[in-house]
């Protein structure tokens, strides 16, 4: 009797215990630079140089710590749109492109989903894409990942859970061509141009 109330009392223990334990989440906040040609118009077969390098250690910009990110794959999303159109026009297909280092892999489905393959070199992963525009028109870039690729990853040894917030920046930051965003607010989303900045955005004519 005695050995009976002894297992029951450790197993309340035990169960009163993990109860009260509350998980630990850590959030990464990591910053991805890119770069692309800077002008506001290009011509028709004119080429676009985009490209980004992601060092294996990153500085999360909340605790300045340095992580190791050498063994994830961050999955990094490209969406690319066409904004003098009242419809939604995916613009992928309007461009050619040349995949000198990494490359753009798409999947065509009900639409195009457009991931950037980065390479992988010594300390760093990097991506170096040429893009040719066909046809005319006011075009937007930008950046962005899945919510299933950034939350509950593992990414360092911690039993915390852990998940990834980015900033995706363009030319170190510097805010070209907004103007020709505010120029098509009617056939496009409303975003600010702090949100602009955020997503690594850059917007370009293609005249002939």
């Amino acid at each position: 009797m005695k050995r009976f109330l002894g297992l029951f009392l450790l197993f309340v223990g035990v169960q009163s215990s993990t109860c009260h334990k509350q998980a630990c989440e850590t959030t990464y906040d990591f910053e991805i630079p890119f770069s692309i040609t800077e002008r506001d118009s290009f011509r028709i077969g004119d080429t676009i140089w985009l490209s980004s390098q992601i060092s294996d250690n990153l500085v999360d910009k909340t605790t300045n710590q340095s992580i190791d990110v050498s063994k994830f794959d961050f999955q990094i999303r490209c969406g690319m749109y066409r904004m003098d159109t009242t419809q939604f026009d995916e613009a992928e297909k309007y461009f050619e492109f040349i995949n000198k280092t990494g490359k753009m892999e798409m999947t065509v489905a009900s639409r195009i989903d457009t991931k950037v393959v980065y390479q992988k070199e010594t300390n760093s992963r990097i991506c170096k894409i040429g893009m040719i525009p066909k046809k005319i028109g006011t075009f937007i870039i930008s950046f962005f990942s899945l919510t299933d690729d950034i939350t509950n990853v593992k990414l360092t040894q911690s039993d915390c859970i852990e998940s990834l917030k980015f900033l995706y920046t363009m030319n170190e930051g510097r805010e070209f061509n907004y103007y020709l965003f505010k120029n098509h607010l009617l056939s496009y989303p409303i975003l600010t141009e702090d949100a602009y900045k955020k997503e690594g955005t850059y917007i370009f004519k293609i005249i002939k």
